[in-house]
């Protein structure tokens, strides 16, 4: 029926194990820890659902921690809640490609050096966007952008379409919010209008 499931191996029974639906999101599923069932990726951070409630929350926005998702090769949520990844950044100039290790550790806001924020909205990020944006805000001691990214609040439906195969719907939910927020004076600073 087109709906997006995960099931388990039972390596006892040596057969799948009950039918658990997922986010319509979750492509690529991690394993979860104490409080999150799973984890997965999309659109440049870390969603988990939680335990407790089976709601989805963003763990991770990469583009946050000043991170191009782009160049990750992994990653994985630590038990203590920290976040532990391995990226890559090709030069296509040089030939060359440089590795990095990454440890995110949550720390408490008011410890973060303040900069003015330029917020910019969009619905689905470009790749190529992202890499000068984290650049951007790694250069820059006075001004950081933040990016909004609307897709996050739309949500894809799957209907069978008989013999066609299936039919992918996506909502409207994430742009009725960005123009209910320019609506109420909530404008961004800058809006990226092209995809």
């Amino acid at each position: 029926d087109g709906k997006m499931i995960f099931r388990q191996l039972d390596p006892e029974t040596k057969d799948w194990g009950k039918e658990t639906p997922i986010s319509s999101r979750a492509w690529n599923i991690y394993p979860g820890n104490d409080v999150y069932t799973y984890f997965f990726t999309n659109n440049g951070s870390i969603f988990g659902e939680r335990k407790d409630t089976g709601a989805v929350e963003k763990v991770v926005d990469w583009l946050a921690c000043d991170v191009d998702s782009n160049n990750l090769n992994t990653y994985t949520v630590l038990p203590d809640g920290r976040v532990f990844a391995v990226g890559a950044d090709y030069n296509r100039s040089t030939y060359e490609q440089t590795c990095e290790l990454i440890l995110l550790t949550p720390v408490d806001a008011s410890t973060v050096t303040e900069k003015t924020e330029l917020t910019l909205a969009c619905m689905n990020l470009d790749w190529n966007l992202r890499g000068q944006i984290v650049k951007f805000n790694r250069a820059s001691d006075k001004y950081r952008i933040v990016v909004k990214d609307y897709s996050e609040y739309s949500s894809m439906t799957y209907e069978s379409a008989g013999s066609n195969g299936t039919m992918v719907t996506q909502s409207d939910d994430g742009l009725t919010k960005l123009n209910t927020e320019i609506m109420s004076g909530n404008v961004p600073d800058m809006i990226l209008t092209d995809g």
